[in-house]
């Protein structure tokens, strides 16, 4: 017992000549910028509520320039300035500060194109992907359809907007996309499994306005504008899909078909309004297994008012045709189906054992 005494009495005195020292952890949240600070490229901030990583050396001290940081945590609602006298001058920029950003969930970035400071008006030099690891929580939006716009002029052997590879991009609104008088390219394109809705934009001019292929998904609402397509304006292929909101009109003066699919690919048009204009074209064309739903459909000027082929389907329960060259055709295993026939059109199976069904 005397023994452990004086040794707890030699710890005590221990103790007191050298105290333990805790060693305070370094805190893993990154301190705030600070305009009077100096950075080394990898060094991340707070900003606004967010995490930013600094692309080079900051060595100037100063006002915050948006070229040398990059986005990595959204974590608040975050609005990313597009336009003359805004944040970023061009979309391509923005894109490049938001690329490699994780938004956390519950929160939305939006690349807001303001003309605020005067119209907006960008050239593509090539098709502008819109893949993106959060892109679900990401929204491309125009302020005015008829003051923003994307691509148009020079030669444009491509696509406007593209997504693929999985991915999903939360909305595209607002603004127009315009390809070439040639009409090459797809407005917008959607392959690879990938998701993207459109709301009051106009895609004008492309050899196809919208795309949907190898499970592909396009949402468009009834206030976009989609025409002067060089061969189809809707088209869905390969187990893509692409529906279309209640009562949108869809017009075309040229081109084979206002809405085409094939190979398993769905298009789903309640209520839609399709013009042919000039009756040279086919209202809906579906080949090679693919299925139209056109429930109510109002169809006019179409040299064909709803066709189907190769064992494709269109359904078009109540709709109402006038100006068709022909209403119905159906040939080589294709199906139409429609539940009420209006008036009293013209319709036709080719000897190819097509169906029209009543």
């Amino acid at each position: 017992m005397y023994q452990l005494s004086q040794w707890m009495r030699s710890a005590v005195v221990a103790i007191a000549l050298f105290p333990i020292v805790v060693v305070a952890q370094a805190q893993s949240y990154p301190p705030a910028w600070s305009k009077t600070a100096t950075y080394a490229a990898g060094d991340e901030v707070q900003l606004n509520g967010n995490i930013v990583r600094a692309l080079k050396p900051v060595t100037v001290a100063g006002k915050y320039v948006y070229a040398n940081w990059e986005l990595v945590e959204v974590l608040a609602n975050t609005t990313v300035l597009i336009g003359a006298g805004q944040t970023f001058t061009t979309l391509p920029a923005a894109w490049t500060y938001i690329q490699n950003a994780r938004v956390a969930d519950g929160v939305f970035l939006h690349l807001y194109i303001s003309s605020q400071h005067g119209d907006f008006e960008e050239p593509f030099s090539g098709s502008f992907s819109l893949n993106h690891a959060s892109g679900a929580r990401i929204s491309l939006i125009g302020d005015s359809m008829i003051n923003d716009s994307l691509g148009g002029g020079g030669a444009f052997p491509h696509d406007g907007l593209t997504i693929d590879s999985g991915h999903t991009f939360g909305s595209v609104s607002g603004l127009t996309i315009f390809g070439t008088q040639n009409g090459q390219g797809n407005g917008v394109k959607a392959t690879g499994n990938s998701t993207i809705s459109l709301s009051n934009v106009q895609v004008v001019s492309f050899d196809t306005s919208v795309y949907a292929g190898n499970g592909g998904l396009v949402y468009a609402d009834d206030q976009c504008v989609f025409g002067l397509a060089d061969t189809y304006v809707i088209e869905a292929t390969t187990h893509g899909t692409v529906d279309l909101s209640q009562g949108i009109t869809i017009s075309n003066s040229g081109g084979d078909a206002l809405l085409y699919a094939e190979d398993n690919g769905v298009i789903n048009a309640p209520n839609a309004i399709l013009n042919g204009v000039n009756g040279n074209v086919v209202g809906a064309r579906a080949d090679t297994g693919a299925v139209i739903e056109l429930p109510s459909a109002n169809i006019t000027n179409c040299a064909y008012g709803a066709e189907a082929e190769d064992h494709g389907y269109v359904r078009v329960y109540g709709f109402t045709f006038s100006g068709n060259g022909t209403d119905l055709v159906a040939f080589d295993g294709g199906v139409v189906e429609d539940d009420a026939v209006l008036g009293t059109p013209t319709t036709k199976t080719d000897s190819g054992f097509g169906s029209i069904i009543y």
